[in-house]
């Protein structure tokens, strides 16, 4: 699915050159269940953002599903992310004044127009578990059920990877589990997902553990 070869992200100040990612190999496997976990500039999101097209990397070859996506342009790069990528993020970025319906139908507004789209956005906060809340706006909901509208809306295109960026870091603990939980469902429906995390506890919901210091992969195991 995912083979990251020698990946380098590299930021400049003047002629110093600073590395973020160093030398990273990755394989992602088609279902994976997969965290990345490191502290606060450990290189964990930087990577995160290259699998989801949006950055580039410096140095390296990254191949999705036998391709080689390295050195596209930016409107393949944004093609790619449409459909193949869906995004859940720690504050949910859903928009204030939109209901759950509308949050999750946003990604069906860069395709054609399609005949289902109602019925694929009622299906994605079906899976969710929130179709009775379409109509709310988020001030009308839990941060659970926020972060549940979000998921809806990355899976509303049926990607092929669902990335989620400390996807329970604004939740208490009961409501992470909760949203661990509803990830593990997923999975167990065929969905490949990559959770990046600082947190023991959430990574270890995850079948696979990746760990990552100073840009470098040091270990990874499955559980």
């Amino acid at each position: 699915m995912v083979q990251v070869i020698d990946l380098e992200k590299a930021y400049y100040l003047g002629d110093e050159e600073i590395l973020v990612l160093k030398k990273v190999n990755l394989d992602v496997m088609r279902g994976d269940f997969m965290s990345i976990m490191g502290t606060s500039g450990s290189g964990k999101s930087t990577l995160m953002n290259i699998i989801g097209f949006l950055d580039r990397p410096t140095r390296g070859t990254y191949l999705l599903k036998g391709r080689d996506v390295t050195d596209l342009t930016d409107d393949e790069e944004a093609h790619i992310r449409n459909r193949e990528i869906g995004f859940v993020y720690q504050n949910f970025n859903l928009l204030p004044r939109c209901s759950a319906y509308e949050n999750v139908a946003l990604p069906l507004f860069y395709r054609e127009k399609s005949s289902d789209e109602h019925d694929q956005v009622m299906h994605a906060l079906e899976i969710v578990g929130l179709a009775d809340r379409a109509r709310h706006k988020p001030n009308e909901m839990s941060g659970g059920q926020r972060q549940r509208v979000a998921i809806a809306r990355a899976l509303v295109t049926r990607p092929a990877i669902l990335l989620a960026d400390e996807p329970t870091g604004a939740l208490d603990t009961r409501t992470s589990a909760e949203i661990m939980e509803l990830f593990a469902r997923l999975h167990q429906d065929g969905c490949t997902i990559i959770v990046v995390t600082h947190e023991p506890e959430v990574a270890e919901k995850t079948r696979r553990i990746i760990h990552i210091r100073d840009g470098k992969i040091e270990t990874g195991s499955y559980q």
